[in-house]
């Protein structure tokens, strides 16, 4: 590849780097506890079908299967993986953009886990 030096590795510079460790772990451990979060209580789920969104002007407004509340962590999964891999490639070139697209990967993380809970909050 074009875009490294082939002295050092592009992973050595991107993981000294403090802001992406912590962010990265931080969006690692956040994605691990919503899958796990999520596979416990699914299993208090009383029926096949459950509300997956609510709205404050019309309240309960989607209904859908109870498995597919697990597309939420799957979505964080992804552009955690994507944010990540692009990050690095991305590292040396521009550190500025780096750093956006791990950080949004952690506010995306948080979003979930906010949905989530509110998910869980109108089914239980």
């Amino acid at each position: 590849m074009a875009f490294f030096n082939q002295e050092e590795s592009p992973f050595s510079s991107y993981f000294t780097d403090n802001f992406i460790r912590v962010n990265l772990f931080f969006s690692l451990v956040t994605n691990i506890f919503l899958w796990l979060f999520l596979s416990w209580y699914s299993r208090k789920f009383t029926s096949d079908i459950i509300p997956l969104h609510y709205n404050i002007y019309f309240g309960i407004d989607f209904f859908d299967k109870w498995y597919k509340i697990f597309y939420l962590p799957l979505s964080g999964s992804l552009i955690l993986a994507f944010n990540g891999l692009s990050s690095v490639m991305i590292f040396r070139i521009e550190k500025i953009l780096s750093y956006f697209l791990i950080g949004f990967s952690s506010f995306i993380q948080l979003i979930l886990i906010i949905s989530v809970s509110f998910i869980l909050f109108i089914n239980l």
